[in-house]
């Protein structure tokens, strides 16, 4: 089962039920695939909605597949916007000190790295979901360890494999695939961890960022 969807915008808001029947949705722009996501969908109202950042494909026609013929696609879970965020959380229900992302799951920490006055730290993220899954690198940043922001989701899950943990270090010259003051994150790929990566074996990557981390670029 399918569905064609033109993204006239920024943003996928997709559906979630904490006790959905996970689905396999495979996303495909001009017949390559380009996102695998596993999302408890579900019929009724959804606990939360998870954004899904189509801007790299904005204003082309991107196909949703079901892999396993769970469920039929329908309007419900592709719902098109430019409102990145939608309040999820009741007033009062977030913790006062501790980070925690709007939506999904979290674990362990990774990449973090101290730059002009500012701590970033990256970790374990399944945006699609409230257990573990779909493994992706979440990102925040602060400056005191009690006000927190949210920036975005900075790497994402592809042919090698699901985003596992790894650190982050500045470039203090300049490399074949760097310049000096970029931020090199090396991370594992955990290959064989979803349908798009097959039996891949689990390799070690490059991702480089040149706006002190915000935007990563996977580099080999």
């Amino acid at each position: 089962m399918e569905k064609r969807i033109f993204a006239e915008d920024k943003y996928m808001w997709i559906p979630v039920r904490k006790d959905g029947e996970p689905v396999k949705l495979e996303w495909y722009v001009e017949n390559k695939k380009v996102m695998e996501m596993d999302v408890p969908l579900t019929e009724g109202k959804p606990d939360y909605w998870a954004v899904f950042d189509v801007s790299p494909w904005e204003n082309q026609w991107m196909t949703v597949r079901d892999a396993e013929e769970h469920c039929e696609i329908n309007e419900e879970y592709c719902q098109i916007t430019n409102e990145e965020k939608l309040p999820v959380c009741p007033k009062g229900e977030r913790p006062k000190l501790h980070y925690a992302p709007e939506t999904g799951w979290m674990n362990d920490p990774n990449g973090l790295i101290y730059l002009n006055g500012v701590w970033k730290i990256y970790h374990q993220y399944n945006p699609y979901g409230c257990k573990w899954g779909n493994m992706h690198w979440g990102a925040t940043e602060t400056k005191d360890f009690i006000h927190w922001k949210e920036t975005s989701v900075v790497l994402s899950p592809d042919e090698s494999g699901v985003m596992y943990s790894g650190c982050g270090l500045l470039a203090e010259s300049d490399g074949e695939m760097w310049k000096k003051g970029d931020i090199l994150y090396y991370y594992t790929a955990a290959g064989g961890g979803n349908k798009w990566s097959g039996e891949q074996q689990f390799t070690q990557r490059l991702a480089v960022s040149s706006d002190e981390g915000y935007h990563l670029e996977k580099k080999m």
